[in-house]
């Protein structure tokens, strides 16, 4: 039987697109790592850099400024994974306890596969359309599913000649802006989520609050989180494996998954 986790997010940044501010400093960030695990998160992600669309790269030395005293200040990092390309901050995260890591711009430094070989720790592989980090090109005119099969099979061989093996690994395959400008090419994607499945690797669903959610007349970026729940409910119908559901909202996505009794034991990390 397949096993669920929900990934509580903590966006440690002035200037991410959903709750950037929100948690800018260490002591509402720890503040909201206990609420998320109050409400049920199983794993909590913190990002220190924003990946938005238009944000600017904060580098690694300030990635960590604002990471370390929140690490500093858990007692138990073993439920903590950070959302980072930067291999030397992922190596400081690691020191202090952190095991996972989900690298949205893959391959953008090459030391990050090593590191994840040697280290052991989880890797969450994402898909993205971006030639480099924070640089959203045009994507390919071929079709999408093409893209991201033909991106997986290239990046899982590279992970495999630096040692990472497979149990490490996590597939996510990107949406909102990752993908394209066009809302309909992330529900596309959402509607071929099943076929991931054929890599036999647990996968990630991170839709929450993406500007392809976007509904007319909302008032505010919390009102995409019904269309969030849903999209994850509708990814794990047709997931036969493992999956891991990245949400803001861990309360309302848990009802989801419990209404539609598909609230299984979780998924480790």
């Amino acid at each position: 039987m397949k096993r669920v986790a929900f990934v509580g997010i903590v966006n440690v940044t002035p200037d991410s697109f959903s709750d950037g501010g929100h948690y800018f400093s260490p002591a509402d960030a720890v503040a909201r790592v206990h609420q998320l695990r109050e409400a049920g998160a199983d794993v909590i992600e913190l990002g220190a850099d924003s990946t938005r669309p238009g944000s600017l790269c904060t580098g690694p030395e300030e990635e960590w400024r604002r990471l370390e005293p929140i690490l500093r200040s858990l007692e138990d990092l073993s439920d903590i994974s950070l959302d980072t390309h930067f291999a030397a901050t992922a190596q400081r995260a690691i020191d202090c306890g952190v095991r996972c890591i989900n690298d949205v711009f893959p391959g953008s430094d090459r030391e990050m596969y090593s590191l994840v070989a040697q280290s052991g720790v989880r890797y969450v592989l994402m898909h993205s359309r971006c030639a480099a980090p924070h640089v959203f090109s045009d994507p390919p005119k071929t079709p999408l599913k093409d893209r991201v099969h033909a991106f997986f099979e290239k990046t899982l061989g590279e992970l495999s000649a630096e040692g990472v093996k497979r149990e490490q690994i996590v597939l996510d395959p990107g949406y909102g802006g990752f993908v394209s400008s066009d809302p309909a090419e992330s529900f596309l994607l959402l509607e071929e989520f099943g076929e991931l499945s054929r890599y036999g690797l647990p996968l990630c669903i991170a839709t929450s609050r993406k500007g392809f959610l976007k509904a007319r007349g909302e008032a505010r970026i919390e009102d995409r989180d019904p269309a969030s729940a849903l999209t994850a409910l509708a990814a794990a119908l047709q997931s036969r494996v493992d999956l891991y559901v990245r949400a803001h909202n861990i309360v309302l996505h848990r009802q989801f998954f419990q209404h539609a009794n598909l609230f299984v034991n979780r998924a480790d990390f």
